[in-house]
């Protein structure tokens, strides 16, 4: 039996062929062909997208081909079909566009019941982050719009007819402030409370999705870290290096821009002068730590889901599917970023009858 994966990091190649953007770096895609599990989109052109493939040999580098051309690699489901079907369709490509095609196609039946079910419970979590962020945005706005006199009752603890004479009360005078009529103002709230619903409310004990993520991906990197400690063989591989400090980087960016974000929370007034003023640039910003984010839920799965005789193969695989922080990461996080410029070349001698991602002989007890 093989007592593990001895990779190697070639340290040229990528430093060559690092993304500039995140569009240029490609939409992680939730395949089920296990050829293509860990494929991106990158978008060209409308007309152009194209899938970038990790090497099916192990090898460095990846395959860009179209759509067109898969027949020739492999067969793609059923549910890899329909999902590029819905892909095809959509209008803005981004990391929450994959993300609706794919509960599409999971609500269709195509990914089994217990896609199903997994699907259900993550849409009930996501109402519930819209709720609490249109009741917090609601509650600030109340408190910071009333004088000491009115404010005599927390809004959180009034009777829910109170709270309502209130928002309205305080709603019209923000839209005093920013010309707009109070019942245009209520839809605004509404409308930032869902571009704001992923990132949610800070220090709430129920997490929203962005922070939800976060917590995965801090999972991943502790434990590859823990697990390394005690395993002889996992402890000089640089592949710990590569998960873990690309874990860190990502996890960095994403600090870096909920701040922006929590600060904007915090003040609602300045929330919906900005989203009226330029609610374009808004949008951008809110969508940013789902960019960085993307491509970390499988890792993550991968980790999670296996068994302790594998882990060493399975810590090469995320390593080669680790996502690498384009430069454009730089500018968004408004700090010096180092992004790790090196490769993932994992090289491993197999003998015959081994099976390669586990290290056991076929056939042996």
């Amino acid at each position: 039996m093989s007592s593990g994966l001895p990779p190697q990091i070639d340290r040229s190649w990528l430093a060559q062929n690092q993304a500039a953007t995140f569009l240029e770096r490609g939409i992680s895609l939730p395949f089920t062909t296990p050829m293509l599990v860990g494929a991106r989109l990158r978008l060209r052109e409308r007309e152009a997208m194209e899938l970038v493939i990790k090497d099916p040999s192990g090898g460095m580098g990846f395959y860009v081909l179209p759509w067109a051309a898969l027949p020739d690699m492999c067969s793609p489901t059923s549910h890899d079909c329909r999902l590029w079907d819905l892909i095809v369709a959509e209008p803005l490509l981004s990391p929450a566009s994959i993300r609706r095609a794919a509960g599409q196609v999971v609500r269709e039946g195509l990914a089994g019941p217990a896609a199903e079910a997994a699907w259900s419970a993550a849409e009930h979590r996501c109402h519930g982050d819209r709720v609490r962020a249109n009741f917090m945005l609601l509650v600030l706005t109340i408190r910071q719009n009333e004088t000491l006199a009115e404010a005599v009752i927390p809004p959180e603890r009034d009777h829910p007819e109170q709270l309502e004479r209130r928002a309205k009360r305080a709603l019209a005078r923000v839209g005093g402030l920013l010309g707009i009529p109070a019942d245009d103002m209520a839809a605004c709230l509404e409308e930032v409370a869902v571009l704001m619903q992923d990132t949610g409310v800070p220090g709430h004990p129920e997490p929203a999705h962005t922070r939800r993520k976060m917590i995965e991906v801090e999972a991943l990197s502790r434990g590859v870290a823990e697990w390394s400690e005690v395993t002889p063989a996992a402890r000089d591989s640089p592949v710990n290096d590569v998960i873990i400090g690309a874990a860190e980087l990502t996890l960095a960016g994403c600090r870096s821009i909920l701040t922006e974000l929590d600060a904007l929370m915090a003040d609602p007034t300045a929330l919906l002068r900005r989203w009226l003023n330029d609610p374009v640039a808004l949008r951008q910003l809110a969508s940013r730590p789902e960019w960085l984010l993307d491509g970390w839920d499988l890792l993550c799965a991968m980790w999670r889901d296996a068994p302790e005789e594998g882990r060493l193969a399975t810590a090469g695989e995320i390593a080669r599917l680790t996502p690498v922080l384009p430069r454009e990461a730089e500018r968004w996080t408004r700090h010096a970023t180092t992004i790790r410029r090196e490769p993932i070349l994992l090289h491993r001698r197999v003998r015959a009858m081994e099976d390669w991602r586990t290290g056991q002989m076929i056939g042996s007890d």
